[in-house]
Parts: C-alpha cells; sequence; structure tokens
C-alpha cells in the first residue's frame, strides 16, 4: 500500500509536463545553432528535476509497508534516473573520442534525461488511469495502435531536420520509419548519406522496438517500473506474443525475451567490433557499425549503413557466419529459444530432472535445418557459374548459405539480387514467403504455418484421419488457421502486385519480388524502391506494416462486431475439385 503525497507530488508533475513541452519547442520547432546553450541549460534542468523526483520518492518510502516492497516497486526507478543523467552526460564528454559535432551529443543528451521526465509522466498517469481496464478493445487492436503509433512517431523524427542530411519528402521518412518498425529493412535511399547520427540513431531505436514487438515492450515497461501488471493487460499482452500455456510464468517470460535479445546482440556486437578493428576500420567506425548490423541482424531487419549492403563481406567468413547466426537466433522465435533454455537447465543443471522438447520446437529447428540446406544447394546450382562465378568453392557455398538464410525475413544481401536468375528469384521468394518462426522478429507466413500446411497436405492424399505429427495431433483449429493465414497472405499479394502494376512502369518479374519482399518483411529489392511513384511507395508501407502485425490480426482488429454464433447449422458436403 503507497501512499501519495499530492501537493508536492502533483507540483512536481506539472514542472515535468511544463519541461517536456518546453523541449518539444526547442528540440523539433526550432533548430539552430544558437540555442546550443538553451539546449544545455535544458539538460541541467531535467538532471535536477529528476534528481528530485529521487528525492521526492525517498520520503515517500516511509508510506510502503516494508522496505522491502519499497526497493522493489522503487529502487528500479532510481536505477534508471541515475542511468539517464549519467548516460546524457557521457556523451557529452565522450565528443572528441567519438568524433561527433557538439551539436549531436547536446541533441543525444537532451533526448535521454527527456526520457526520464516522459517515464515519471507515463507513470504518474498511469497511477490515475484505468484506460486498458474499460476499454472493450483486444489484443490485435492494440498492436495495430502501437505499432501505427510508433510509425507515426519513427516518421515525424525521421522528418526533422536534425534527422536528415539532405531535405527528402515526408513519404520517403514515412516508408523509411514504417520499413523500420516492421523490420524490412527496404529503402529509398542511402541511409547511411541520407540521415546524421542522430537519425540513425532513431532508425536503430525503431528497429529494436519493432524486433521486440510493440506488447514486449508495453509489459517489460510496465513490470520494471510497477512490478506488477493487470489482469486484462496479462491477457491482452500474452495472446498478442502468443505465449503458451506452460509460458504462463510472465514475468520470467518477459524477462527472458528481454536478456536473451540483449545479450545475443551484445555478443554478435562485440565480434563484429573486433572483426571490423582488425580489417582496419577505426574504432569509433566498427563500434558503430557493430552495433548498428548486431541489432538489425538480430532483428531480421536488414538495414545497413553501407551503400551495398554487405556485398563487401561475401567472401569474410566471419562477418559471414556472425550475421547467419544474429539472424537464426532471431528467427527462431522466443519460445523455441525459452524451450532449448529451460532444456539445457534441466537438464544438466544441479537438480537433473528428465525432459522433453516441445514438439513446436522441434519442428522449428528440423525446418530450419531442411530449408537451409536445401536452399543453399539449390541457390548454389542455379547461380555457379552466374553470379557466384570468380568465388572459390567454400565462398559460393558461404554466398549461397548467407543468401538463403537472410532471404527468410532478414534482407541482407552478399550479391546483387537483380543480376540473379530467374530461377534463383523465385527460390527467394518461396523462402520470402515462408519467413521465420512464430513469435520471433522475422516476418512471413512462419516456418510452422508451412510445416503444418504441409503435413495436412500429405495427411490428405495419405488418407489419414488425423494429421500426427511428434506423436501429437494437430488440432482442428491449428488446421484452418494456417490455411487461413496462407490465404489470406497470398490475398493481400496479389491486390498489391495488381496496383503496383497499375500505378508503376516496372516489370511483372521485379514487382512481384518487391511486393513478397515487403509483405514478408524480408528487404531484399532488385532495385526498383527508390524508383517508386508515390503511390507505389504507399503500396509498399502498408504491405510491410500488414506483413508484420499478419493479416489475420490486420483483418480481426478491422472486425469491430464481433458476434458468436448461436445457432450450429447442419453440416453439408461441397463438391471439391
Amino acid at each position: 500500500m503507497i501512499i501519495n503525497k499530492p501537493i508536492k507530488f502533483n507540483l512536481l508533475f506539472v514542472y515535468c509536463l511544463m519541461l517536456s513541452i518546453s523541449f518539444i519547442f526547442l528540440f523539433f520547432l526550432y533548430k539552430d545553432d544558437t540555442l546550443l546553450i538553451a539546449q544545455n541549460a535544458l539538460i541541467i534542468i531535467d538532471s535536477i528535476i529528476l534528481l528530485s523526483v529521487i528525492h521526492l520518492e525517498y520520503y515517500r518510502k516511509k508510506a510502503y509497508a516494508t522496505y522491502r516492497l519499497f526497493f522493489k516497486e522503487g529502487l528500479s526507478f532510481y536505477i534508471y534516473t541515475v542511468i539517464l543523467i549519467l548516460a546524457g552526460w557521457i556523451f557529452i564528454l565522450l565528443g572528441s573520442f567519438l568524433d561527433v559535432s557538439w551539436i549531436v551529443l547536446t541533441n543525444f543528451s537532451l533526448v535521454l534525461t527527456q526520457i526520464g521526465l516522459f517515464v515519471f509522466i507515463f507513470l504518474y498517469i498511469r497511477q490515475y488511469s484505468s484506460f486498458i481496464e474499460s476499454t472493450k478493445l483486444y489484443a490485435p487492436h492494440y498492436v495495430l495502435i502501437g505499432f501505427i503509433g510508433l510509425i507515426v512517431l519513427g516518421s515525424f523524427l525521421l522528418f526533422q531536420p536534425f534527422s536528415q542530411r539532405i531535405d527528402e519528402p515526408f513519404v520517403n521518412s514515412l516508408f523509411t520509419a514504417t520499413s523500420a518498425v516492421c523490420v524490412t529493412g527496404l529503402t529509398v535511399n542511402n541511409i547511411s548519406t541520407s540521415y546524421t547520427q542522430v537519425g540513425l540513431a532513431i532508425l536503430l531505436a525503431l528497429i529494436q522496438f519493432g524486433g521486440l514487438g510493440i506488447m514486449v515492450l508495453y509489459a517489460s515497461f510496465i513490470l520494471f517500473f510497477s512490478g506488477n501488471i493487470s489482469i486484462r493487460g496479462f491477457n491482452i499482452t500474452t495472446k498478442a506474443i502468443d505465449i503458451p500455456e506452460k509460458y504462463k510464468s510472465f514475468q520470467q517470460t518477459i524477462f527472458f525475451i528481454m536478456i536473451y535479445t540483449f545479450v545475443i546482440e551484445f555478443i554478435g556486437a562485440l565480434i563484429l567490433t573486433l572483426r571490423f578493428i582488425y580489417l582496419g576500420f577505426s574504432v569509433g567506425n566498427s563500434i558503430t557499425s557493430a552495433i548498428f548490423h548486431s541489432i538489425s541482424a538480430f532483428c531480421n531487419a536488414g538495414f545497413s549503413l553501407y551503400s551495398n549492403n554487405l556485398m563487401g563481406f561475401k567472401s569474410d567468413f566471419i562477418v559471414n557466419i556472425t550475421i547467419i547466426c544474429l539472424i537464426t537466433f532471431g528467427g527462431i522465435g522466443f519460445m523455441v529459444a525459452y524451450d532449448i533454455f529451460n532444456y539445457f537447465i534441466q537438464k544438466f543443471g544441479r537438480n537433473k530432472k528428465v525432459v522433453y522438447i516441445n514438439p513446436q520446437t522441434k519442428i522449428v529447428l528440423n525446418m530450419y535445418l531442411i530449408l537451409n540446406l536445401a536452399g543453399m544447394i539449390l541457390f548454389f546450382l542455379f547461380e555457379n557459374t552466374k553470379s557466384l562465378m570468380g568465388l572459390y568453392p567454400h565462398e559460393k557455398f558461404l554466398a549461397s548459405l548467407f543468401q538463403v538464410v537472410t532471404a527468410r525475413t532478414a534482407g541482407f544481401n552478399t550479391l546483387d539480387i537483380d543480376s540473379l536468375q530467374p530461377i534463383t528469384k523465385l527460390l527467394l521468394e518461396v523462402l520470402m514467403l515462408i519467413g521465420a518462426n512464430s513469435g520471433s522478429t522475422g516476418g512471413g507466413i512462419k516456418v510452422s504455418t508451412f510445416f503444418v500446411i504441409l503435413s495436412t497436405v500429405f495427411a490428405f492424399i495419405g488418407e489419414k484421419e488425423h494429421v500426427n505429427i511428434q506423436r501429437h495431433r494437430i488440432s482442428y483449429n491449428n488446421i484452418v488457421k494456417s490455411f487461413s493465414l496462407f490465404f489470406s497472405y497470398l490475398s493481400v499479394v496479389v491486390v498489391a502486385l495488381g496496383l503496383i502494376l497499375i500505378l508503376d512502369i516496372f516489370d511483372f518479374e521485379r514487382v512481384i519480388f518487391e511486393v513478397i519482399s515487403a509483405i514478408g518483411t524480408v528487404g531484399l529489392s532488385c532495385g526498383i524502391t527508390p524508383y517508386l511513384k508515390s503511390s507505389s511507395k504507399v503500396v509498399i508501407v502498408v504491405l510491410m506494416f500488414i506483413g508484420r502485425v499478419g493479416p489475420l490480426t490486420f483483418f480481426t482488429a478491422l472486425n469491430l462486431s464481433k458476434k458468436n454464433e448461436k445457432v450450429t447449422y447442419p453440416e453439408t458436403e461441397i463438391m471439391i475439385g
């Protein structure tokens, strides 16, 4: 039980709100070097306000029933606040090392300290609000609203002068923000030359948020700052991120997702940093490039700081394998990773137990192995005397494996996609449509969906009454959902393909590749993206959005009138085939 001190607490809230409004006015509406002093002053004031929050909360600790409850619910906010303040000032102190202008560093610091104020405002409003409890919205609605909000915010930020090196139309900012949030990787410009350091940092944040997902971010945010979540918020989040019944140790699952994400990204960034330094890059550029590509690879985004993506590293074994591992760890899905982690903990931990891997995990791992090996062999056969010409045999297999793995929603490329053979492009289109696994950072119909469809077809051909896998019977609901998802994807592809063929001048082969890449949130392109008309870019934006949230989620959210059928009609037989 926590007792608030309304007067001081409310006044502090008003001060924070006024400061945040002044921040928006200063930072977003006016961009002039003469405002540097004012911005630095605002950073100092922000720091004082945030420290005041800590001071006020310290006195409120007496209102907690026990010190244990105080440290559990209050300490995390203090630590977070101090980290924000220190990070803001560290950005300024490391200016000479990072070789970044003082204006940019001040802007970074200003953003970091303001984030702390926005967090405080959010927690204050949340304390007296029952918005989620009172709404009649469902999980699909929150997913759509969250992604749309993040895209709009990202578009606004990328459109600002402090993010752009060159003036570009808003549709380009919208396209790039959508591509980042939906972890696609399609771009209409060279991001390294079009955006400033601030713009690239915003882009990277959008990739990270989009990769984790809106509801995971919401749940981790609430759990971190308040230690608990409402029952309705819990139900909405578990449905949105599709946590099975056995994983409903909610806090443990969310905690694992966050730790798993940042540990894998850190390891990947460390390996890439050392490799880039070895290749002759400066320390600053190596760290920046490694962090960016590690996050982009784990989130299956496909964004690169290099104009030719990763074509300059097609013979580099360490870079290729590191990116492949990051893509795979991000694409197998958080629940599969959680299942594997639990298996090893229980199998080899102190209290050894007889444990079994979930059928879903076995299916995903087997499908990944089959698709990668079969795809690599086919790619090698199709391109051996074409785009792979001039490479050593081991480099050919490395390039083939990389391109097959990245086609399943990552979007990096070490070869020129437009120069590939038509049959190779068809192979990549199939892989892009299949995508990664459910509950991952990737897109597509998902490997588990593809497996259920194949199993159902083979079961029907074999005249089997049920679809059985791993000594388990696939439910009727799973089968219906899989086919519904597959055909909803195809329907969206056909409509979008027709629209772009009408609106633009490009040939069928390039357009269908672009459409499937967008709906699968892959990011591979034949090079036509920058030259699409604005109307076609909007179509691609919608495709990327639908691909990220999922067609079924998208159309379910649009269906506002949910009515359960109260009448069961008699069965009938329809002639098929």
